[in-house]
């Protein structure tokens, strides 16, 4: 696109997830710009007081034209690390990041200049880690790559007490090696997505604890914990 230099869905290494953000007009051709001026244009409908859009602007809003939901790993790296270089070295913050993806949200003020930055950034990005990205998937190198495996799955979890029972029940704190086992006393939900692996209640298993420890180690938090560096965690007392 002759205003954007290019679009995010040709950034090499990136994809876009956003089912609006591949939504293709004649005037944007489908670029970030045009996103980004397509949603101030909806929201400044609804401030303004018109009409509920029509059909076709209301999918729009519905798909939430104002967020970009952009996958890294092609980069070698974890939405995690990519929202943190994207704001230290070309300033620009992302809403929120897991280890896959990154979202990038607009408002009112969002100008063409803005989104021109954000594509920029995002093709600098893209140039400086796709050299380092193949030479750490090559068969001859040892490096990981960080990140949460959610592909498997997850066994019925095992209920001991009802989370409320549990909440209650005396505690102790326990050291996350000794905790397998025994009984969960708090709510652990890694963030993002923000969904718990341990409710008060279940037994806390091996894989549970892997699930935690991987999000802190890619970046993320986990919430409801009572030791946030997850050395040790509440259980209900034997």
């Amino acid at each position: 696109d002759s205003t954007s230099n290019g679009t995010l869905k040709r950034v090499p290494g990136v994809r876009v997830l956003s089912s609006h953000a591949t939504h293709q007009d004649s005037t944007s051709n489908g670029t970030l710009d045009g996103t980004a001026h397509d949603g101030g244009r909806l929201m400044g409908q609804q401030a303004e007081g018109h009409p509920a859009p029509a059909t076709h602007d209301a999918l729009a809003l519905l798909n939430d034209p104002l967020r970009l939901t952009v996958a890294v790993e092609g980069l070698g790296m974890s939405g995690y690390q990519a929202a943190d270089l994207l704001d230290s070295k070309y300033n620009v913050a992302v809403e929120l990041s897991n280890h896959k993806v990154v979202v990038c949200a607009m408002g009112p003020g969002t100008t063409e200049r803005d989104a021109h930055a954000l594509v920029s950034a995002f093709k600098q990005l893209s140039a400086d880690a796709l050299p380092v990205a193949a030479v750490a998937s090559s068969p001859h190198s040892t490096s990981v790559h960080p990140g949460v495996d959610q592909t498997a799955g997850s066994p019925r979890p095992l209920m001991r007490l009802t989370p409320r029972d549990a909440f209650f029940a005396p505690s102790e704190r326990v050291t996350v090696a000794s905790a397998v086992g025994r009984v969960s006393a708090e709510l652990l939900c890694p963030y993002p997505p923000g969904v718990p692996v341990l409710y008060p209640g279940e037994v806390i298993t091996e894989a549970a604890i892997s699930t935690l420890q991987a999000t802190l180690a890619a970046g993320g938090t986990v919430t409801g914990a009572a030791d946030s560096s997850l050395q040790t965690v509440l259980v209900v007392q034997q």
